[in-house]
């Protein structure tokens, strides 16, 4: 649910609760019934211009006590908001892509770190007892290649 300094709401959330379909409530704000702005392609309507053409006469479609009930739930919205997603803004592919590049980076950029300091020890350190073949008798001599007259495991990266 998108609400920004809870006085904005975007048209769709509006849709689900007022009843009115998205398009005639893009309608209202292309119109200048409704006071709206354009974020990208899509519309964040006024939450008190919309509760003011629900109290007006403009407005037929629904009797007193359900326009008094769709306010009430519409100035419910700004606890109701907390932790929800809107459809037309966060599940967007863009927004999706940004959160994960912002979670995965850090940990990419932090494990190649450790990678190259684990390759650079080995090489700074060849009796490491992980590599050794004297001190692990399960690494065979055939593949490994000769360091200061020692067999080790063969370093293979696949980078896809």
């Amino acid at each position: 649910m998108v609400i920004i300094d809870e006085k904005f709401i975007s048209l769709s959330d509006l849709s689900k609760i007022s009843g009115y379909t998205r398009d005639h409530l893009g309608l209202l704000i292309r119109k200048g019934v409704l006071y709206g702005v354009k974020v990208g392609k899509n519309y964040l309507c006024d939450i008190k211009s919309f509760e003011n053409y629900l109290l007006s006469d403009k407005c037929n479609k629904f009797s007193r006590d359900q326009k008094l009930s769709i306010i009430k739930k519409i100035n419910s919205l700004p606890q109701l908001s907390v932790g929800r997603n809107s459809d037309d803004f966060t599940n967007t592919k863009l927004f999706q892509a940004l959160k994960i590049k912002k979670a995965i980076y850090p940990l990419l950029v932090f494990g190649l770190i450790i990678f190259i300091t684990s390759i650079l020890l080995f090489y700074k350190n060849p009796n490491s007892h992980y590599i050794n073949q004297k001190s692990n008798p399960y690494i065979g001599a055939k593949g490994g290649f000769n360091l200061d007259g020692d067999n080790y495991i063969p370093l293979i990266i696949k980078i896809k």
